[in-house]
């Protein structure tokens, strides 16, 4: 099965002020708490739906096998 996960080198830092991949997430399962540090992804959670990949300008999400 795979599983959304973050780049830390292409995600984090003021270059991304608002995640649009949390935003694209129907199950709500990326969180970017601040804005200097990278997204976090709840891989136990995760469908592998590809939503965020998608949505994330920098490329820094992809799918994985989980």
């Amino acid at each position: 099965m795979k599983v959304a996960a973050v780049d830390f080198k292409k995600c984090g830092g003021a270059h991304c002020t608002k995640c649009l991949a949390a935003r694209a997430c129907e199950r709500r399962l990326i969180l970017k708490i601040d804005l200097d540090e990278p997204a976090v992804i709840d891989q136990a959670l995760c469908s592998g739906c590809g939503d965020c990949v998608a949505a994330c300008s920098h490329k820094a999400i992809a799918l994985i096998d989980g």
